[in-house]
């Protein structure tokens, strides 16, 4: 099976055990995550999730809690929207993950934000715990090339580093 069967056929309470799956997924379109469901990869190291610089990777549906674990969330991108890596529009758990090379550009007026990762719904966490987000962008003039949150939501760090992100700044809250 894949990735995206996976989630379509995933209900409440599942675990998604990518743990024997190793190198590139690579996407034509999201993944939307519409369940609260657990993915577990091998290790950041050993299975990357794509992109392909065409596509956002992760989709956090409303109202929902995911855990994601062990994996790389690469080579997302979008335009004129936010999150190129990951939209989080639920209460999201990332540890051992590699948020990298996302991007979330712009063509109109509008800003972007979030190039790893844009966490933005009212009622909405993220918790990142032994984590990297690194050379992410949202450009040009975006907020938060690595993350963007607001004020109305909890985010949690711990024992992650945010480096080498474009788009006023690695963080940005709102």
């Amino acid at each position: 099976g894949s990735l995206r069967q996976a989630l379509a056929n995933a209900t409440d309470g599942d675990v998604i055990d990518a743990t024997g799956i190793s190198g590139t997924i690579t996407l034509v379109s999201e993944l939307t995550v519409a369940d609260n469901v657990a993915i577990n990869g091998p290790g950041a190291a050993n299975l990357t999730v794509s992109g392909n610089n065409a596509v956002r990777v992760f989709r956090i549906s409303g109202g929902k809690t995911v855990s994601i674990s062990g994996l790389t969330v690469a080579s997302g991108r979008v335009v004129d929207t936010d999150g190129a890596g990951i939209l989080n529009l639920g209460n999201l758990t990332l540890n051992n993950v590699i948020v990298t090379d996302n991007i979330a550009s712009r063509v109109s007026n509008e800003y972007v934000k979030g190039g790893g990762i844009a966490s933005e719904l009212s009622g909405a966490s993220l918790t990142i715990t032994n984590s990297t987000i690194s050379g992410n962008s949202s450009q040009p003039g975006g907020l938060g090339g690595g993350l963007f949150t607001n004020t109305l939501q909890p985010v949690t760090i711990r024992n992650s580093t945010i480096a080498a992100n474009l788009g006023n700044g690695g963080i940005h809250i709102a």
